[in-house]
């Protein structure tokens, strides 16, 4: 379910979400968010093969597809593979899911055909568990002399006969992953549990970590596509690195270290769960590569600029 669908349709379930899957049995009382922490078996301490690998190995059918985005300044043009973005839905879900939306898209026809809005924002709402995803996304490191991921989020849309209860999921949350730092929102549309993370200067709560950094889950929405998904990937990698390069010190996310946000969506009846999301990452990490890519860049397009002024000097107009 879309973000804009949400908006439209508040009590429902927000789009974004993750399965709680714990590695391994575990105590809750000794158990602490750390390095060691994953999403699916995937930890940050990870290189990209690894991931490869360990997702070949649980997932041999799932659908993997490279997050590309080039990033332009002045004469200088640089691609960079983003993430790695995991489609895990299973086949019977999918196979529902482009019945509703072939369904979808004739309610479309029919609107345009009104003289109605054909946008995708003009799509009809869909009901909680209607359209059912999951799906994986592994931020890929920028730097050849630490090749570890920078994150790994989870995105679930549960069937409408299979959702979650809600007591079940803080219960395995807590047990995958310890007693959260810190809890915000209520039983009624969302709420928000948080782990690990120093304040950054000028931050009023661990929840600032958050903010802007590669959690913006606006448009990470499936229904409108995989080239969606990418493009929207590379909008936040363009936007976080103008975000660091910016050297704002409200933007200064170094002290944060490792991070996570589980977010709880809500049916409309508050003890069951119709979509999570998750997402670990490594704040500090993410600050330090972007920052040294963005730089780079600049200094790469002054350079270059500097290079075709000295050539351009030499012709000089008859006075």
């Amino acid at each position: 379910m879309s973000y804009m669908r949400y908006l439209k349709n508040l009590g429902s379930v927000l789009p974004i979400g993750f399965a709680v899957i714990s590695a391994a049995p575990a105590d809750a009382q000794g158990v602490k968010f750390g390095p060691d922490s994953d999403v699916l078996g995937l930890r940050t301490t990870m290189s990209r093969s690894e991931v490869e690998s360990a997702l070949k190995a649980s997932y041999p059918g799932a659908q993997v597809t490279v997050a590309p985005v080039v990033v332009s300044i002045g004469a200088v043009q640089k691609k960079f593979d983003v993430a790695l973005i995991v489609d895990l839905t299973s086949q019977a879900d999918k196979q529902a899911n482009q019945k509703t939306a072939a369904e979808i898209q004739a309610e479309m026809n029919a609107r345009k055909a009104a003289g109605l809005g054909d946008s995708p924002l003009d799509k009809p709402i869909a009901s909680p568990g209607d359209v059912v995803q999951d799906r994986l996304k592994v931020l890929l490191s920028q730097s050849e002399a630490d090749p570890r991921i920078l994150g790994v989020s989870r995105y679930v849309e549960y069937p409408a006969d299979k959702q979650p209860v809600y007591a079940t999921v803080l219960d395995a949350l807590v047990a995958k992953y310890g007693p959260p730092t810190k809890v915000t929102g209520e039983r009624v549309n969302q709420m928000t549990y948080t782990w690990g993370g120093a304040p950054r200067p000028g931050a009023k709560s661990l929840t600032d970590c958050s903010r802007r950094l590669f959690f913006d889950t606006v448009g990470e929405d499936g229904f409108y596509g995989m080239p969606a998904l990418i493009d929207f990937t590379g909008q936040q990698f363009v936007k976080t690195m103008n975000v660091v390069t910016s050297k704002n010190p409200l933007a200064n996310y170094e002290p944060c270290g490792l991070f996570l946000a589980v977010t709880l969506q809500f049916t409309k009846n508050p003890d069951y769960i119709g979509a999570m999301a998750v997402h670990l990452n490594d704040l500090s990490r993410i600050y330090a590569q972007l920052g040294a890519v963005g730089n780079g860049i600049a200094a790469d397009a002054d350079a270059a600029k500097k290079k075709k002024l000295d050539a351009d000097a030499v012709n000089k107009p008859k006075l």
